[in-house]
């Protein structure tokens, strides 16, 4: 059957059917200990015993004769499947199509006429690692949304309460910039100062944010948009750190404080942002993981049809 395609993940099914020529069980139990303790002083004193507690696993292990004639050994823990040698199997193994190992899913007994599913669409999500939570999706809403904010906030206010004329403010000037605005970048060839001052932070930022850029579209991750995202992200942040050090160097720390100030939005505004960004995330996330699940069951079912037809 085909492989399960989800972004730039395919999870493909493999089967191993044959003969059980060797089954064998054993039981490991592990004892666990908590609390405890207590003081004891010149007045007396007390002494909590500790909570003991054990839990067992099963352990169950065959081998198989695959009609080619190769032998399979399987090994599951948790389960007390009854197996016999003689019997006729099939062993439902679902994989990442970019690893060397597999998850059992489905063990099936043809000669018994019976199944048991070793792995739920859950469990196969959650040993796969196919929907793990994205922090640099959190990181990156949270900043542009941050840069919106403060526009909105401070940038806009000023920009409609101002008398027209020619020391008006220009459009651009809400819109969220970059350390180095976006309204100088046209004019950075016009005089020596703007070459030797804005010049190099913006091919050393561009150049860092395309290579990002580049790279995650070449490795087909996050797509197209989350990779542009992610190099305008480094470029923001290249700028930032070349125009501070700079400011550094030729201002001294209290220009630099001014500049990374002017720069970002205060403290108590970015904790909203994100802390909102973050309960929409957290949504998301558990939305599309119920979503993935449910495919994933009806896949590993899909499967299991297949697999009853090999005996």
């Amino acid at each position: 059957m085909d492989n399960f395609k989800y972004k730039d993940r395919n999870v493909q099914i493999n089967y191993f059917t044959g003969e059980v020529i060797n089954t064998s069980k054993h039981s490991e139990t592990y004892v666990t200990s908590s609390g405890g303790g207590g003081y004891v002083g010149p007045d007396g004193g007390h002494v909590n015993a500790p909570q003991i507690s054990s839990s067992t696993v099963t352990c169950h292990e065959f081998w198989i004769r695959q009609d080619d004639g190769r032998e399979r050994s399987v090994s599951l823990r948790g389960y007390d499947i009854p197996l016999r040698a003689g019997q006729r199997v099939t062993m439902v193994m679902a994989s990442d199509a970019r690893a060397d190992h597999g998850h059992y899913t489905t063990l099936v007994n043809h000669t018994a006429d019976r199944h048991w599913n070793l792995m739920s669409g859950a469990d196969l999500n959650q040993k796969l690692s196919l929907t793990p939570f994205q922090l640099m999706t959190l990181v990156l809403l949270t900043f542009f949304s941050g840069l919106l904010l403060k526009s909105l906030l401070f940038k806009l206010p000023d920009f409609l309460q101002q008398q027209p004329g020619p020391d008006a403010l220009p459009w651009w000037f809400v819109p969220p910039t970059f350390p180095l605005p976006v309204q100088l970048w046209s004019r950075v060839l016009e005089n020596g100062f703007t070459m030797t001052y804005l010049l190099p932070p913006l091919v050393i930022s561009l150049s860092v944010g395309l290579w990002y850029a580049w790279r995650r579209i070449k490795a087909d991750r996050g797509g197209i948009v989350g990779a542009l995202f992610g190099g305008l992200f480094l470029t923001w942040v290249t700028q930032w750190v070349y125009m501070n050090v700079q400011t550094f160097w030729f201002g001294g720390p209290r220009y630099l404080y001014s500049s990374a100030k002017d720069n970002f939005l205060p403290p108590e505004g970015m904790f909203v942002v994100a802390g909102f960004w973050l309960v929409v995330l957290v949504l998301v996330y558990l939305v599309r993981r119920w979503r993935l699940n449910r495919r994933l069951q009806s896949y590993l079912q899909e499967a299991n049809q297949h697999a009853f037809s090999m005996g």
